[in-house]
């Protein structure tokens, strides 16, 4: 059998029943979601985590990041880097990666983290007055904690034992921005991953982006794939098949502003 992997960032939707129907009907062994506002009481035969994302204040935002699993879901993935401040900052910032080692009932064992990417500039000079250059983006002057995920994935990733899935709202994407300089950073946080040993599976399969997201501005033409799903070791070469859900499923119901993203993959061995 095929497993299939899907990822959504449901916009903080309130009551979003509609929007779980269209999940669970994908069909997904495994499902990492973000800015979640409202969760059913019944996931039929899932398992679910979720946790509070923090905001730029330090303080709870309304909605979390998880996943969940047709399965069982086991301990953290641990994410830590060698530069102590990135550390510290992911236990301040928690909520917006979250990972966990889970086993499907097929009896594979995962490695998979979800991701809610804020849009907000990490304030790094709270946690470090040195040099970080080892983090940033070169020739970038701000931060965003897409960077501190890639440093602690840089360092945990040699000690990891199994197949790794990073999935959720990036907020990435190398149309962004009016300068040269930011479609350069928005590339090349996307090609530090792929330097990490993952290979985002829609571009892969698709020869480059799909657009995944709406933008609220009036006309504003569909260009972005701000949603990325990142597979590493065997799962790159069992990847069969990716693709982005219908436009019409998601934006003309006002589901989301952004689009879930599927991969399928075979089955090990």
């Amino acid at each position: 059998m095929h497993m299939r992997i899907a990822t959504w960032n449901l916009n903080n939707r309130s009551r979003n029943q509609v929007a779980w129907d269209v999940l669970l009907s994908l069909n997904p062994d495994v499902a990492l979601l973000s800015e979640v506002n409202f969760i059913p009481d019944d996931l039929s035969g899932y398992a679910g985590l979720f946790e509070t994302a923090m905001g730029p204040d330090r303080q709870p935002r309304r909605f979390k990041t998880g996943l969940i699993v047709r399965g069982e879901i086991g301990d953290a993935v641990p994410l830590r880097a060698r530069q102590p401040w990135v550390n510290e900052a992911l236990s301040v910032f928690t909520g917006n990666f979250v990972g966990r080692t889970i086993r499907l009932g097929s009896g594979e064992v995962l490695h998979v983290i979800s991701v809610h990417m804020p849009s907000w500039q990490f304030p790094y000079r709270e946690f470090t007055t040195g040099d970080v250059s080892d983090v940033m983006l070169p020739n970038y002057s701000k931060m965003y904690m897409s960077e501190l995920l890639w440093a602690a994935l840089q360092n945990s990733m040699p000690h990891y034992c199994r197949d790794v899935i990073v999935g959720g709202d990036f907020n990435t994407s190398e149309f962004i921005g009016s300068s040269k300089r930011q479609h350069e950073a928005n590339r090349e946080a996307i090609r530090r991953m792929c330097e990490l040993g993952f290979v985002e599976t829609v571009r892969h399969l698709n020869g480059g982006p799909v657009p995944t997201w709406r933008s609220r501005q009036k006309n504003a033409p569909l260009k972005h794939q701000l949603d990325h799903l990142y597979v590493s070791g065997t799962l790159r070469d069992r990847l069969l098949r990716a693709w982005v859900c219908e436009q019409g499923a998601i934006f003309d119901k006002d589901l989301s502003d952004h689009l879930p993203v599927i991969a399928e993959f075979d089955s090990p061995g």
